[in-house]
């Protein structure tokens, strides 16, 4: 009988911690999830040392998927040692592949280990809205383990609930980058620019343009040219929800 998929795990030769702050940690996310697509990737979990991730393709293909974003990561990282031979195991059952999904959005406890408070190095984020990136894992999700439930997966992320907010507005600037997987905003790149219109109009007018400007890596022009474009209402929802998950955890004022 063919496997339902693979199960993936990616470790550096020399067993190092592979991403070792959020901006880190959003790139090996967006590594996966920009190449995820067409290998049908449904979850996947950064560790200190290592990464798990689950695809529903062969192992070939598997293989394929954790070589790309090896390379990737290497290309931004050229002077830390390269992976070690890729792991690839067949998830058999329905049953293996809910255990295993349980199994790598648990990898933080399983560890003892809290570095990614905020699930940079996941795609639970993209599960529950919280970025855009990955918001195909969620219809994967709901298509191969339609008994996952959203209380599952906010148990998973450490809250009872998350609703839409507005601030604090000190959280924005993350908040925004997190929602789109870029380490911080101010690149010239779609995917941050998008973000920061969009937080430029989450603060409204609470703050003055040359302050946000200073917030958010932009220019002060930068910031009367976004109040005057339409944000992208995923974008808009994702970093709302970002900002309530900063609010509720402590470390968020760090």
């Amino acid at each position: 009988m063919e496997p339902l998929g693979h199960h993936i795990v990616l470790r550096l030769r020399d067993n190092r911690v592979i991403a070792r702050n959020p901006g880190w940690r959003r790139r090996v996310a967006k590594a996966l999830l920009d190449r995820g697509p067409r290998y049908h990737l449904v979850a996947f979990r950064l560790a200190d040392t290592h990464l798990h991730a689950m695809v529903l393709c062969d192992a070939r293909e598997a293989a394929q998927l954790a070589r790309r974003a090896e390379i990737s990561i290497s290309l931004r990282r050229p002077h830390v040692p390269g992976f070690a031979r890729v792991w690839v195991k067949p998830i058999e059952s329905q049953a293996h592949l809910r255990n295993l999904f349980s199994y790598i959005h648990g990898q933080e406890p399983h560890h003892g280990t809290n570095a990614d408070p905020f699930h940079d190095g996941g795609n639970l984020p993209d599960l529950l809205g919280l970025r855009v990136t990955g918001a195909y894992t969620r219809t994967l999700v709901r298509e191969v383990l339609p008994r996952v439930a959203r209380a599952d997966l906010l148990a998973a992320l450490g809250v009872e609930d998350l609703v839409l907010a507005n601030g604090p507005i000190h959280l924005l600037a993350d908040a925004a980058a997190a929602a789109v997987a870029v380490p911080k905003l101010g690149a010239r790149i779609p995917e941050s620019q998008a973000a920061t219109c969009a937080a430029v109009h989450i603060a409204g007018d609470r703050i003055r343009n040359k302050d946000l400007a200073a917030l958010l890596n932009t220019s002060p022009r930068s910031i009367s040219r976004y109040r005057a474009e339409t944000p992208d209402p995923s974008i808009l929802r994702a970093i709302r929800l970002q900002l309530d998950f900063r609010a509720q955890r402590p470390t968020s004022r760090r």
